[in-house]
């Protein structure tokens, strides 16, 4: 990538044309969706709200840019399509359940909790911090839409298929759930079946992976750090503070969701062929991008006709080949480490020290390892 096309897309990020507008529009719908819920006596509107968040940035960004919709890309027109096709879903969605459920107990909890001032602190704690957080987890939707228009690539495919597998996926467990709840309408009843029988949040796993394929379409831009720490914070706040910790809380004494909690994974479904599968296929498609694109870029036996020749794409493929081993190396070490420090540890040593670490790990780990190969084995 050119000096120039990375000053191009930083100069983006520091002069987003009418940042200061979508910005205020989406204030305004904020604000609208607050006292539509006020009348309702239902703080779960913020919901639907939060689902029609990236519709709302995608058609401001486009409204207030120079560019009309003739003048986008193909690439545009199919990436900017995803937000407006998951906020339609989630929308569609919500309004199904809503409708059938009335308040979500979550915000029923926190009305009862602030009792009188409860409509002052929605405002501050649920509608204010959502439009906030709405902006930081969808702002690679406005930068997307900012930047300069590219071509087609590889790995804005793969980052297509990624974000609409996880939506689909996300859509069916979501089904799955809801026609349990309706055909189980007893409390305490939990889910099984499905998706669910390999993950607690099956729901949430597919939300925390979808919007990681922004990192994608941003693979060749110096911006990629803004579109990683965006699915980043998405992802802390579903796994420490608003998503799986609310659903779970008050079960620490019910015998029988502990034995679900003891059975079944929170989040990834590691115990489903489907997951390994996915991710196996995933890994593959990213060596084989790099392998692909170096073969393109430099024919290898030009290594060794000239010395002198420059040997950046093939040692870019190889780098990318071996730590995508060493990720999955690291997975299978997981299995005879099951303490977390350690499996931290251990990621990190593979990292800096490659094939040095994992020759130490077949060292330590060897009769465990044994004991799997040849389970029949003694001592």
């Amino acid at each position: 990538m050119s000096q120039l096309s990375q000053l191009s897309d930083l100069y983006v990020l520091l002069n987003i044309e009418g940042f200061s507008q979508i910005l205020l529009t989406l204030f305004i719908f904020f604000q609208c969706i607050f006292l539509w819920s006020v009348f309702k006596k239902d703080f779960s509107k913020v919901d639907m709200a939060w689902a029609l968040s990236p519709i709302v940035l995608t058609f401001c960004t486009i409204y207030f840019s120079d560019r009309s919709l003739m003048d986008r890309s193909l690439k545009e027109w199919l990436i900017f399509s995803l937000p407006i096709l998951w906020g339609f879903r989630l929308f569609v969605y919500l309004y199904i359940r809503n409708k059938k459920t009335g308040e979500d107990f979550r915000y029923g909890e926190m009305r009862k909790n602030w009792g009188q001032n409860a409509n002052f602190h929605a405002y501050g704690k649920i509608f204010l911090f959502q439009w906030c957080l709405s902006l930081i987890i969808f702002f690679p939707v406005i930068l997307f839409l900012s930047m300069p228009s590219k071509s087609m690539n590889f790995l804005d495919f793969v980052g297509i298929f990624f974000f609409l597998f996880f939506l689909v996926f996300e859509t069916v467990a979501d089904y799955q759930k809801f026609q349990f709840k309706k055909q189980n309408r007893e409390s305490g009843s939990i889910c099984r079946t499905g998706l669910w029988a390999n993950s607690r949040h099956a729901n949430y796993f597919a939300e925390a992976s979808l919007w990681w394929s922004f990192f994608l379409f941003f693979f060749d831009s110096p911006l990629i750090i803004v579109a990683w720490l965006s699915p980043f914070l998405l992802n802390v706040f579903l796994l420490k503070f608003s998503g799986v910790p609310f659903l779970e809380k008050g079960k620490e004494h019910d015998g029988q969701y502990q034995k679900y909690k003891s059975e079944v994974p929170r989040l990834i479904p590691i115990r489903s062929k489907w997951f390994w599968t996915g991710l196996g296929l995933i890994l593959l498609a990213g060596m084989f991008y790099t392998t692909l694109q170096a073969s393109f870029s430099q024919n290898i036996l030009e290594l060794f006709r000239d010395p002198t020749n420059e040997v950046g794409p093939w040692f870019k493929a190889t780098l990318v080949d071996f730590y995508l081993n060493q990720f999955w190396l690291w997975i299978v070490l997981c299995f005879f480490e099951s303490r977390r420090r350690f499996q931290f540890l251990w990621a990190l040593i593979m990292f800096f020290l490659g094939s040095m670490a994992t020759s130490l790990a077949v060292i330590i780990y060897y009769k465990k390892i044994l004991s799997v190969l040849i389970p029949n084995r003694n001592g």
